[in-house]
This record gives structure tokens, C-alpha cells and sequence, in this order.
């Protein structure tokens, strides 16, 4: 996130962050546009080569898979909203 910041305090354009970085981020020179949408987004977890998993990171990506499919469970019992 901080390079992502660091692109538009240099003018390079606009960055899309979590709503967390602004507890955790100087951004009072920024504005801020907060977005609201309550769309499903697919994250992917990037590594790199080779793909051999240390322990650590297989523990991760169990507990990360999860926490998706419980997020997921959660989501299917709200009240879906009408068109």
C-alpha cells in the first residue's frame, strides 16, 4: 500500500486501497472517495517460483481458504437484495 501511496503523492494517477489504510496511513494531503459496493471480488495470493510450500505458507493458505468458505457461508444467508 505505501508504494501504492506513494504513485499519488507524485501525481502518478489514483490508488484503490482497503478502507484500513486510513487508520494506518498519513493520507490528510488526499482525498479520499470512499466506495461503496457490496460486490463479490476474487483475490488470488501471488508467490513466487518455485511452488514448493514451506509450512508457513501452507498453514496460511489453509486458514485462508477458511476463512473465504466461512465468508462465503455467511454471505449466502443474508437476504439477497431485489433487482
Amino acid at each position: 500500500m505505501s508504494s501504492a501511496i506513494a504513485m499519488v503523492r507524485a501525481g502518478l494517477g489514483f490508488a484503490l486501497l482497503p478502507a484500513s489504510s486510513v487508520a494506518v496511513f498519513d493520507l490528510s494531503d488526499m482525498t479520499r472517495l470512499p466506495v461503496a459496493l457490496r460486490e463479490p471480488r476474487q483475490i488470488g495470493v501471488l508467490r513466487r517460483k518455485p511452488l514448493h510450500d514451506s509450512p508457513a505458507l501452507a498453514a496460511f493458505l489453509r486458514q485462508l481458504r477458511k476463512q473465504v468458505a466461512a465468508e462465503l457461508d455467511s454471505a449466502a444467508a443474508l437476504p439477497q437484495p431485489k433487482v
